[in-house]
C-alpha cells in the first residue's frame, strides 16, 4: 500500500510525514474518483495510525509487497470497511 524508505537503516520508526506522502500516493493510485483518493486514503492512513503499531504496519506492508495479491489482515480490512462507511457517509 505504501512505499517505505528500502534500507532499514533509513526506515522511521514512526508515521512520519514522508510515510504518510507515499501511503496517500500509492492508495490514490488506482482509484478514479478524486473524493476517494483525498478522503478514503486519508481516513486508512489516519486510523491505521491510531490502531496499527508502527512494526505491525511495516510489517503488513513488506508483506503486500512480496504478494500484492495476498489477503489483507483482518485488522487493516476493519479500518477500511470503517473508512468506507465513514467517506460514503453509510
Amino acid at each position: 500500500m505504501s512505499s517505505l524508505a528500502a534500507c532499514a537503516a533509513d526506515r522511521p520508526d514512526d508515521y512520519a510525514q514522508q510515510n504518510r506522502t507515499a501511503f496517500l500516493a500509492s492508495c490514490a493510485a488506482p482509484l478514479e474518483d478524486t473524493l476517494l483518493q483525498i478522503e478514503l486514503c486519508q481516513c486508512v492512513f489516519e486510523e491505521s495510525q491510531n490502531e496499527i503499531a508502527f512494526d505491525r504496519f511495516v510489517e503488513i506492508e513488506s508483506a503486500f509487497k512480496l504478494d500484492p495479491d495476498s489477503p489483507l489482515p483482518e485488522e487493516l480490512v476493519d479500518i477500511i470497511a470503517g473508512c468506507v462507511i465513514t467517506t460514503a457517509d453509510l
